[in-house]
């Protein structure tokens, strides 16, 4: 693909429709809510934060460490009783999740798409931890995104974690999308606010590049 001139590339949407997204994988639980929290996904930004550290009789307690593997891009060219088999052993093994990339044209044109991976995971075992680490967020518009995570949190209840990135060094992965690779990073930062609030279950009317 080519694209000529990134002037053309940025835009600004005024009177954007408001936007909702309702599931009760992910809406905001209140105190007294029936909905259980553990099913809601996970969400982490690449670089930023860190876990609580708690502290019980004096002593830190730090949480639990929990260990994932990625399984290669080889697994989606077997069969499904293949893929069933290797994914099968990694939880044998006591291997607590799955995590996989997401490129949409890395380098050569390779790459696989962070949702889709992890709506198959979700539907090869009822158990695994599925990781998204990490998804360009900045390539993909928001309210679709909130919407799929909604899809894969309610296959897969408290098991997925949605980590987020604003790519690598191949930024002819961000021009092919439409993308300035100069404002992924506040395009991630917008795209992120979008997407929690309406996990949240609010009504959004968003204005941004």
């Amino acid at each position: 693909s080519g694209l000529s001139g990134h002037g053309a590339l940025r835009r600004r949407h005024r009177r954007r429709p408001r936007a909702q997204v309702a599931s009760d994988h992910c809406r905001a639980v209140a105190p007294g809510d029936d909905a259980d929290p553990s099913h809601r996904p996970s969400l982490c930004m690449a670089g930023r934060g860190g876990h609580k550290v708690r502290r019980v009789s004096g002593r830190v307690m730090l949480p639990p460490i929990r260990v994932g593997v990625t399984t290669g891009l080889w697994i989606w060219r077997e069969s499904l009783a293949e893929r069933r088999v290797a994914i099968d052993r990694i939880a044998e093994a006591g291997i607590d999740r799955v995590f996989f990339a997401d490129h949409v044209s890395f380098h050569d044109g390779s790459g696989k798409d962070g949702m889709v991976q992890a709506t198959a995971i979700a539907n090869l075992h009822d158990q695994l931890g599925i990781y998204a680490g990490v998804y360009l967020l900045a390539l993909r518009h928001p309210v679709t995104v909130a919407r799929q995570i909604c899809d894969v949190a309610q296959m897969a209840p408290g098991r997925f974690t949605f980590g987020v990135g604003v790519g690598g060094e191949d930024r002819h992965e961000v021009e092919i999308c439409g993308i300035d690779p100069s404002t992924r990073g506040r395009r991630t930062d917008a795209a992120l606010d979008v997407v929690t609030r309406l996990m949240a279950g609010e009504t959004v009317d968003h204005e941004s590049e």
